[in-house]
């Protein structure tokens, strides 16, 4: 039943979009690991991603990095989850709350160059692969502007030093052109619309968004939810807690009024997502998850096998 309706998804959107069928052969599993998580997330999950997401530092507005919530403690911490080869590891940069600093960088040349030294050092302090900018959200035309100038900057200044470049958006989040053509992927956040806060039905619409604006496939990232949210108090759930207070069914995605997805959708939209040719999938976030048998990152991996 569910590679049916797989099966009917997928061909419903290539039919209404027109996109070609075509994997990437590259294709990424990649997870956010919030600082409020270090020290809970076994260190075997490293060894089913691609890339661990380190979740966050932020940049104040005089362009210096504030690394006040991701510590020399985290980083002993996550030692044991970045230890497995060929994994990258990355930094995000910002998010929800801690975007403060982007606004005023975004407009001034010199701080856009300051900030761009403090992220080359971070990096080759750390051992990172690369930087996950979220600012949430860039609203007025003068924001969006100058953080495609940012952008299309960072990528010039990174590329001796061989670092990735991505951010993380919503659906609804505009960028001129130049701005999405200068990152490697763009993390499309599919997750916290009203009702029921991540169908199918929405991360189909909102890779069209992306489309209609510019982005390529290839550079697109599908970020899946690893909790629910009630469909009126918004509340969130884990899925682990889901998972020890329901026991739901592999194909369930609703219990007493709270939406999620189950490992029945987690598996149709990481397959869809292979199937368009996306550059892979993220999940928010390693420590909602369930654990043995009923993880959304097991799950994950049954679709992506590991190369590792």
């Amino acid at each position: 039943m569910v590679f049916v309706r797989v099966a009917w998804l997928v061909c419903g959107l290539l039919l209404a979009t027109g996109f070609a069928v075509a994997e990437q052969p590259d294709f990424r599993v990649s997870g956010f690991l919030p600082n409020y998580r270090v020290g809970l997330v076994a260190p075997e999950v490293g060894r089913q991603l691609d890339e661990l997401i380190l979740f966050s530092i932020e940049l104040r507005p005089d362009g210096t990095l504030n690394e006040s919530r991701f510590t020399e403690k985290h980083w002993q911490g996550t030692a044991a989850l970045r230890q497995p080869p060929g994994m990258k590891s990355t930094i995000c940069v910002g998010g929800w709350d801690r975007s403060e600093g982007f606004a005023a960088i975004c407009q001034s040349p010199a701080l856009r160059q300051k900030a761009g030294q403090e992220l080359i050092r971070y990096c080759r302090a750390h051992q990172l692969s690369g930087v996950n900018l979220d600012w949430e959200h860039p609203s007025t035309l003068e924001e969006q502007h100058g953080f495609a100038t940012f952008l299309m900057e960072l990528k010039r200044a990174f590329a001796p030093h061989k670092l990735d470049l991505s951010i993380a958006v919503a659906a609804s989040q505009k960028l001129p052109r130049e701005g999405w053509a200068a990152v490697d992927r763009v993390l499309l956040m599919s997750y916290d619309d009203g009702g029921n806060h991540s169908s199918f039905e929405a991360s189909q619409k909102h890779l069209t968004m992306m489309i209609d604006q510019g982005v390529m496939p290839a550079q697109l990232v599908l970020c899946v939810p690893f909790y629910g949210r009630h469909e009126q108090t918004r509340d969130p759930l884990t899925y682990a807690d889901i998972v020890s207070k329901f026991s739901p069914r592999p194909d369930q995605d609703e219990v007493q009024g709270t939406h999620y997805n189950g490992p029945g959708t987690i598996a149709a939209k990481t397959q869809w997502a292979k199937t368009l040719g996306l550059a892979g999938v993220a999940v928010w976030e390693l420590g909602q998850d369930a654990s043995g048998d009923a993880s959304l990152l097991r799950t994950i991996r049954t679709v992506v096998p590991s190369a590792r």
